[in-house]
């Protein structure tokens, strides 16, 4: 069963009906609340732009305001493989709804998500029926990988991002995963960040910023190679 999703969203500081949708998918223990804190970065880029970050649908034992997008007890790949598809018709049932909200296809919207949000992110955006405009996957991985070849749809822009001191999912997972997306035809762009633990810099919050700007208006259309780059997005 679907379980309808909401949570924070601002919507373009104009007043305006909005040109676009960035949905941001937060972490593990965490909720809406949290990840919405991104959208500074974000308005400023993308003043035309709604923002929305919707609770995940299951509460954590033990994390009274915490939420997840499935059980995630370790990092094993069948664990996370299974739970993505599981999870997976919640979040394209919210995008569906949001396009169906704003009047906004697909192709206007970027998805993000930080760290278990990235797996959703990445799992479910590859697989919709037409591309989202990109993915941003923050601090995370690719579930399932020796399936994407064979079950991806769409082919949009990605860039990844992950802190090279994460102690809680390895920056070797996002390498990983750009061989991985690369492989299926997808070549991302990703960023490794020095010092970083689990979390998000300043710095990746404008470059991702930018990145969905550049993918909504069309301009990371071209892929480029992965390979680590200093700034992966034009200015």
């Amino acid at each position: 069963m679907v379980t309808m999703l909401d949570g924070p969203r601002l919507l373009p500081q104009n007043g305006a009906a909005p040109e676009a949708l960035v949905v941001m998918l937060h972490g593990f223990g965490a909720d809406g609340d949290d990840l919405i804190g991104l959208a500074p970065s974000f308005q400023d880029i993308l003043p035309k732009a709604a923002i929305v970050a919707p609770h995940a649908p299951d509460p954590v034992p033990g994390y009274p305001q915490g939420r997840q997008w499935f059980d995630l007890k370790t990092l094993s790949s069948d664990e996370i493989a299974l739970g993505a598809r599981l999870a997976a018709p919640n979040v394209q049932a919210f995008l569906e709804a949001e396009g169906r909200k704003y009047n906004l296809p697909l192709s206007k919207m970027v998805l993000l998500g930080f760290s278990q949000g990235c797996m959703m992110a990445l799992h479910v955006g590859l697989r919709l029926p037409q591309p989202v405009a990109g993915i941003i996957g923050l601090s995370g991985l690719l579930p399932d990988p020796k399936a994407l070849k064979t079950e991806i749809k769409t082919h949009p822009p990605v860039f990844l991002a992950h802190g090279l001191v994460d102690d809680v999912v390895p920056a070797d997972m996002t390498l990983l995963s750009a061989t991985v997306l690369a492989d299926a035809g997808c070549c991302p762009q990703y960023r490794l960040v020095p010092n970083l633990p689990h979390g998000i810099d300043p710095e990746t919050a404008t470059f991702a910023a930018r990145f969905a700007a550049d993918a909504l208006s069309g301009r990371c259309a071209g892929q480029v190679p992965p390979e680590p780059v200093r700034n992966p997005v034009s200015s």
